[in-house]
């Protein structure tokens, strides 16, 4: 980390955004577009600081250092909301969305350093634009040893009998100039 430049926040954002780096990953399961945002505590900081300045407040740094924090949103390769997505009936679409609001987060885990740690934090939000997609912002509690990567797990039989695993790559994050 010591010979990496540091970046301005907007160069920060684009780096921690792009899809090259793998913090941001994106895959394709089973027709279904799982997009997932490692979101470090550097990233939160300038977000909040954005909103808040746009609302002529201030913000101060830190109070993250606990928790890490993802952004995962889901679609269907065809735009289809993924509550409707080979649903049979009324019925089994107010259970799914029940079900992707609630008992979700249940169902997720990271895997980092060899512990298993469970989603302690979400929060669903219903489909935005035409493309269907549901977001998820998740919790975890962060690990006592720094690691390279990380690897969230969603074991759902609502997105297929195996388990979706997406590897997110956190070594060599650049350093931000505050």
């Amino acid at each position: 980390m010591g010979c990496q430049p540091k970046l301005t926040e907007d160069e920060y954002v684009r780096w921690v955004t792009d899809y090259e780096n793998r913090l941001h990953v994106r895959e394709s399961v089973l027709g279904l577009i799982f997009d997932i945002q490692y979101q470090p505590d550097e990233l939160i900081w300038i977000q909040r600081k954005r909103d808040v300045l746009a609302n002529a407040g201030t913000v101060a740094h830190g109070g993250a250092e606990s928790m890490q924090y993802y952004t995962l949103q889901i679609s269907s390769e065809n735009g289809v909301d993924i509550v409707h997505v080979n649903a049979r009936d009324i019925v089994q679409k107010q259970e799914r969305q029940y079900y992707l609001s609630y008992r979700f987060q249940n169902d997720i885990t990271l895997e980092e350093n060899g512990t298993v740690l469970p989603c302690v934090l979400f929060h669903a939000e219903g489909p935005r634009g035409r493309d269907g997609a549901r977001t998820f912002l998740l919790g975890f509690e962060k690990p006592s040893e720094i690691s390279e990567g990380a690897r969230v797990v969603i074991r759902s039989d609502v997105f297929g009998s195996l388990p979706i695993k997406i590897r997110v790559a956190k070594a060599n994050i650049p350093i931000i100039q505050l």
